[in-house]
């Protein structure tokens, strides 16, 4: 026959700031612990220095890992930087290289052809001086009522000729009586003496005209120079 058995029920209940007890129908028992015991999830305040004060030497190692990443990027930043200066000079020192030839095979190129039909340009010029000469030449002495319409003709001429030479670049040296004797586009061929000192080394008077393309000098201008001689 079997033995009568009595159930027993066990409880565990921990209240903070209380030893651990346990209820066994319905009786509290206490479990006393030593008065050192530490639990394991418990720790020493030099524990918690120590585990603070790694924490601090782990920050400010990852601090300085990423410290030293930023001044290499600075690095390879300023090196990048350098590399596009030198090449924005280089781009520029090239284009101004390029420029310059361009204008000196255009200069090149402008005289080239200028030299070929400078022989031509002279000619007209020369051809304006013999309608000159012959318009100022016509008297009403020698032309009786013909020289009006005969010196109106000369001048038509003479300002269709300059006008050719105008549509090609080429234009009259202006100079006016008085100015400062000029030798780099005029041509001294005579000389008046004067007894006015600040009329020295002055245009008298232009004997005939000068000519000039852009900064060339197709043909001097001759003129007559004072010269101051005292009295």
């Amino acid at each position: 026959m079997p033995y009568p058995t009595k159930t027993y029920s066990f409880s565990k209940k921990i209240c903070i700031g209380e030893s651990p007890k346990f209820i066994l129908n319905g009786t509290v028992l206490y479990k006393f612990l030593p008065m050192n015991t530490q639990t394991d999830t418990e720790l020493s305040p030099a524990d918690v220095d120590n585990q603070q004060s790694q924490k601090l030497t782990d920050s400010s190692e990852i601090g300085n890992q990423i410290l030293d990443k930023l001044d290499h990027l600075q690095s390879g930043l300023d090196s990048l930087g350098d590399i596009f200066e030198q090449r924005l000079t280089y781009d520029k020192e090239k284009e101004k290289a390029f420029d310059l030839l361009y204008t000196e095979l255009q200069a090149l190129k402008d005289n080239s052809a200028f030299d070929s039909v400078k022989s031509l340009y002279l000619d007209l010029i020369l051809l304006l001086d013999r309608v000159e000469n012959i318009k100022e030449s016509i008297t009403d002495d020698k032309i009786e009522n013909r020289s009006d319409s005969i010196k109106n003709i000369l001048t038509s001429v003479s300002e269709e000729v300059l006008e050719i030479l105008l549509r090609q670049q080429i234009e009259v040296i202006q100079t006016v009586s008085g100015t400062p004797f000029n030798p780099s586009c005029q041509k001294a061929i005579q000389t008046q003496e004067t007894d006015v000192e600040s009329e020295n080394n002055k245009v008298f008077s232009i004997v005939r005209r000068g000519f000039h393309y852009g900064n060339r000098i197709l043909r001097p201008e001759e003129v007559i120079v004072s010269k101051y001689h005292r009295a």
